[in-house]
């Protein structure tokens, strides 16, 4: 009985070392000072599509809801990752963004499976994390870790992901143990912008429709408009990109019926 206990509170304190990323200076959690959590955000322009959007904390505004409902996407905000998992199975969404900065995203509940099949569907998906314990979801964006922490510039190689942008462009610890992780592409993945180090920022993987990220959303620049910027490049010009709906294909095949038949009539009736 007691080396099940000791058993018990060593798995324990394993689960607590190595799922919890904040050190001593981490302040409040942006999403929930916000009220942002389990929240239905409408577009802000021309619509794009839905958005869903989980983070499990921030130091500061990382600016992807705003970016997202500013380029045009409806966006909701899981409370949890179960809740993650609920919404992403519904077919509603056409991109997900999924963020573990504090702890393993696995370990708190996201479906991998859910994950996959949702981008097997044609959804499109940007992720990033801080822990090895999360593996299993960086290989399905088709990227690997290397091993590397807390690299601090990232130069875009990818001219349309670098529109607009200054690059390189720099990361500061905004109270993170691990606030960026070098990547690698593997399979289909391509690097689209390194570190100082030249292992891979970023990857691009499953023929344009998910993004790894090798820093967490707070850690750009201490800039709410650079991360705004960095967040729009990715969903509007690094091909991520959103499926057309089924109904705008049936749409389009009536309105080129119809002018057809059109046609046809004015050169019988002509």
């Amino acid at each position: 009985m007691k080396k099940i206990f000791t058993l018990f509170v060593f798995s324990l304190l394993v689960t607590f070392t190595f799922s919890q990323n904040k050190n001593s200076t981490g302040g409040t959690n942006y999403y929930d000072a916000a009220g942002l959590v389990g929240q239905v955000l409408p577009a802000l322009s021309a619509p794009t599509g839905n958005a869903l959007v989980f983070v499990d904390e921030s130091h500061s505004n990382d600016g992807v809801v705003s970016s997202l409902t500013n380029n045009g996407y409806a966006v909701t905000v899981a409370s949890d990752w179960y809740d993650f998992n609920l919404k992403i199975a519904n077919g509603q969404f056409q991109l997900a963004v999924a963020f573990a900065q504090n702890y393993s995203a696995v370990s708190d509940g996201l479906s991998t499976t859910g994950l996959k099949n949702f981008i097997d569907n044609g959804g499109s998906v940007m992720f990033a994390t801080w822990t090895a314990f999360d593996a299993s979801v960086v290989t399905i964006m088709e990227a690997a870790f290397t091993g590397n922490n807390n690299l601090s510039t990232v130069t875009i190689t990818d001219a349309a992901l670098a529109n607009g942008l200054t690059n390189p462009f720099s990361l500061s610890n905004p109270g993170w143990g691990i606030y960026s992780m070098g990547l690698s592409a593997i399979g289909g993945g391509e690097v689209v912008a390194v570190f100082e180090n030249g292992d891979a920022a970023m990857v691009r993987g499953n023929n344009g429709h998910t993004m790894m990220i090798g820093y967490l959303s707070d850690a750009p620049n201490n800039s709410t408009e650079v991360r705004e910027s960095i967040i729009a490049n990715i969903v509007t010009a690094a091909n991520v990109t959103v499926p057309i709906s089924y109904w705008w294909i049936i749409l389009a095949f009536v309105v080129i019926a119809g002018s057809v038949v059109f046609t046809k009539r004015k050169v019988i009736f002509g």
